[in-house]
């Protein structure tokens, strides 16, 4: 007789070899997956590597355009590439080549100040920030005008300053500190300059011209140097610039002869007469040099005074001492009835 097959172990094979097709077929799709990640994961390597290489480029410089053309890829998506890495435009390209030209500009001007100044270039910027190096350029460009030979350099000039512990107080006026020469006399030089207080200095002008007269007075060199540096002024008007100061001066004396005023840098300015209204006699007080008459009217007043100036002006061109009987009022009245 045949063997029967059992229904239940029939069954239960059925089972079994479904089991095993179901397992096949998720490890089939499984390692599909693996697959499909391990394939996913190497474009993502290699789309970041390449990134990272465009991206190097670009942090050196290299615009999108180059690197798109290296690439056989577009500008835009040479940026893609790179914004995929989490940076800007601001990180690489034109703005690197930018801030390169910006650091090479910087580091330039940096050796050209501590060249110039002799200090660091960040001390410098502070002092220029401070007003100490336009203080400096102003007192040299000074000197120079004056025709004073200037010597110091600015380290020189601040080391000076800050040897004093006056530089805060530095300024014109009152309470106020100046550098100065010695003696008002010589160049701007490493031991011919000091600091001391600008009323001391001012005094010391006074004295060094004391007693003595200028040759040509209303005429100054203000450009030492230039084709037109001598200027001429008469009363207070303008005359302009000259070549030479025999022409100023000589187009200072032509205006006042032609204006008929008298030259008040020589005997001072003003209308040369005060109302005194307590005197009722000669109420019209004439003064002049220290000497002083009243008169009746004002055009007595005027021409006892333009007679009297012109008298002592005549006597100072001459270089000759005012005799004390010229400022006599007996003589200012007979110069006073001369013809004007």
């Amino acid at each position: 007789m045949g063997r029967t097959i059992d229904p239940n172990s029939k069954t239960r094979l059925e089972a079994q070899a479904r089991a095993i097709r179901v397992a096949e077929r998720k490890e089939a799709k499984a390692a599909k997956l693996r697959k499909i990640a391990d394939e996913r994961q190497a474009r993502h390597d290699a789309f970041k590597a390449k990134a990272e290489r465009m991206f190097f480029m670009y942090q050196q410089g290299v615009t999108l355009e180059m690197i798109g053309k290296q690439y056989g890829i577009t500008r835009e998506r040479a940026r893609q590439y790179i914004s995929s890495l989490g940076y800007s435009a601001k990180d690489g390209g034109k703005c690197k080549q930018a801030e390169g030209k910006r650091e090479s500009r910087k580091r330039k001007i940096d050796a050209n100040l501590t060249a110039r100044y002799e200090l660091d270039a960040d001390v410098v910027r502070q002092l220029r920030s401070d007003g100490v190096i336009s203080a400096y350029k102003k007192q040299e460009a000074n000197s120079k005008i004056r025709g004073i030979v200037w010597s110091l350099t600015f380290a020189q000039w601040l080391s000076i300053w800050q040897a004093s512990g006056k530089l805060h107080l530095r300024g014109r006026g009152r309470g106020k500190y100046v550098m100065s020469r010695i003696r008002d006399g010589g160049a701007y030089e490493l031991g011919n300059v000091h600091i001391q207080l600008a009323d001391e200095n001012s005094r010391e002008a006074v004295d060094k011209w004391r007693g003595k007269a200028k040759q040509n007075r209303g005429v100054f060199c203000l450009y030492p140097g230039r084709e037109l540096a001598w200027y001429a002024k008469a009363n207070g008007v303008s005359l302009g610039f000259f070549k030479t100061e025999s022409e100023a001066a000589s187009a200072r004396a032509e205006y006042l002869a032609k204006t008929g005023q008298i030259d008040a840098t020589r005997i001072g300015r003003g209308r040369g007469w005060t109302y005194v209204a307590k005197n009722k006699k000669n109420p019209y007080l004439m003064q002049i040099c220290g000497i002083s008459k009243g008169y009746a009217t004002e055009e007595e007043a005027v021409a006892a005074y333009r007679a009297a100036a012109e008298q002592i002006a005549e006597q100072r061109n001459g270089n000759r001492h005012i005799p004390s009987s010229s400022r006599s009022p007996s003589a200012i009245e007979s110069a006073a009835n001369q013809p004007v």
